[in-house]
């Protein structure tokens, strides 16, 4: 119900900037920011994000900022420019407190969950899968270990792809640990993600290709579809055709 969320996130953000509460203002940019880029508007998302920076500016809560670069990283990763989504994980990171440290609280480790992934899938789209399955797995296990669901969720669905063609019954486990805890928070969109994933280690392991992975991919396209995930909903389509193509249904 994205455009309902929209119009609440409206709701806060005008008497922030009325009252002067920069914070609470970048806030709800970010996340008005992260409607935007689950429905593929990445421009918008990116001014959202940047809004944020500039409300909050050089001195402003460093841990909303952490937030706010951290999602420009995420963005520039799905736009393809790894290096910079590398740096500005790295930037997000550098805002936050020790994690030892007084102030690093919940919400710090959330950021430094999101941002050790965003590290991990930029390192493995550059090349360097032993470095980008270190950060994933910190990620995983410091969501794991403070109860952060959804970002465990991101860090099974980035795993399950590194696992893939390495160890696709490791992939299987760690997507359906990932399907377990995207369906106890409600997430459809990560639910989409880790059943693509499945499809493909499914389709790894021969034997479990034709009626498992199938079901899998079908499952993830339907997800898409309603959702109106149209960036995503090319992945499992593809998987599909590759089964179909490998059953001779040409």
């Amino acid at each position: 119900r994205r455009a309902e969320a929209l119009a609440q996130y409206e709701l806060v953000q005008r008497p922030a900037e009325t009252r002067c509460d920069p914070v609470r203002a970048a806030r709800a940019l970010r996340k008005t920011g992260g409607l935007h880029w689950e429905a593929g508007e990445r421009e918008r998302a990116g001014a959202c994000f940047s809004a944020g920076l500039g409300r909050l500016g050089e001195d402003g809560d460093p841990i909303e900022r952490a937030h706010l670069f951290q999602e420009m990283g995420r963005l520039a990763f799905r736009a393809g420019d790894s290096p910079a989504a590398l740096a500005l994980a790295e930037r997000a990171l550098a805002e936050l407190p020790a994690a030892d440290a007084p102030g690093s609280g919940r919400e710090a480790t959330v950021v430094r969950a999101e941002a050790c992934n965003t590290l991990g899938v930029a390192l493995a789209r550059l090349g360097r899968p032993p470095e980008a399955g270190a950060q994933i797995q910190n990620s995983v296990a410091q969501a794991e270990a403070h109860q952060l669901l959804q970002a465990g969720c991101r860090g099974y669905t980035n795993l399950g792809v590194l696992y893939a063609t390495l160890d696709p019954q490791r992939s299987i486990e760690t997507c359906l640990r990932g399907l377990e805890t995207a369906r106890k928070v409600g997430d459809l969109g990560f639910q989409s993600r880790l059943y693509a994933n499945l499809a493909v280690a499914y389709c790894a392991l021969t034997n479990r290709c034709e009626e498992e992975g199938i079901e899998a991919a079908r499952a993830a396209a339907s997800l898409d579809r309603r959702l109106g995930l149209l960036d995503h909903l090319a992945v499992p389509l593809i998987v599909m055709g590759q089964i179909y193509q490998c059953r001779g249904a040409l």
